[in-house]
């Protein structure tokens, strides 16, 4: 009587074991599934986030150059004014005028050198976050076009007044893009470090690429490394591409 009551006993043991072994499983599930959804709708929410930041760096880069574009035809105009009154003996002081409208134009269409306080911002993988693939072998994060004109863009929305990427001066017209494991501008390739320079107000143009959600912070979860450097002087050199207006012209007149 003793044995079959110490069986009972034994069963119930194990069947109460069981079910809580049970319990612990699916709790064990249950938190993994939910840590799982949450990854993936987080994933999801910056990859909306990035889509749209991209979608506002393209709607900014066509405005621009439509710009440089209108820059370009006050040049041109100013140009033929200075060259009409000099060939008519106009006041000097007119001339004068036109030819500081000119410079100003000039300035601002990336047509001449400029020389001012602002930013050096440098761009290079991150060494130190590189992840081994299937394989075995390393694999490095690739610093992409899109990368860099988030960085431009950013600069310009801070009122640069100049910028440049490897020493080519950026216009309107400028294009940023991948050309195989480099980097295509004014038809110019450049591998890495990519060093981006900036005329403009240092703090101002630091604060824009640092600012919380921003840039930098962006291209940090791409394992990218970035640095800024604040300086009194630098130089920017003009833009030496070719010019071509194929479908705009200028309206004259009333």
């Amino acid at each position: 009587m003793k044995i079959k009551m110490f069986n009972q006993k034994k069963r119930q043991f194990h069947l109460d074991f069981f079910k809580i072994s049970i319990f612990v499983v699916c709790l064990i599930m249950s938190f993994a599934i939910t840590w799982q959804i949450k990854s993936v709708i987080k994933s999801g929410l910056n990859k909306t986030s990035h889509i749209t930041k991209i979608t506002d760096l393209q709607a900014n880069l066509i405005n621009e150059r439509q710009k440089n574009q209108d820059l370009k035809k006050q040049v041109e105009e100013y140009k033929s004014y200075i060259k009409a009154a000099g060939e008519s003996g106009s006041n000097d002081s007119y001339v004068d005028i036109l030819k500081h409208r000119l410079e100003q134009v000039e300035i601002f269409a990336g047509l001449t050198e400029l020389e001012g306080p602002g930013v050096i911002v440098t761009l290079s993988e991150d060494d130190t976050e590189k992840s081994g693939d299937l394989d075995g072998a390393t694999s490095v994060n690739i610093i992409h076009g899109e990368e860099l004109s988030s960085v431009v863009n950013a600069l310009f929305s801070a009122d640069a007044e100049a910028i440049s990427m490897n020493g080519q001066r950026l216009v309107s017209t400028s294009e940023i893009h991948c050309a195989g494991p480099t980097i295509s501008v004014n038809n110019h390739r450049f591998s890495q470090p990519y060093e981006i320079k900036a005329i403009g107000d240092p703090s101002n143009l630091q604060s824009a690429l640092n600012m919380r959600g921003g840039v930098v912070e962006l291209l940090k979860l791409y394992k990218i490394k970035v640095e800024i450097k604040k300086v009194s002087k630098l130089r920017i050199e003009k833009y030496d591409g070719a010019i071509n207006n194929k479908y705009g012209q200028a309206i004259t007149g009333g």
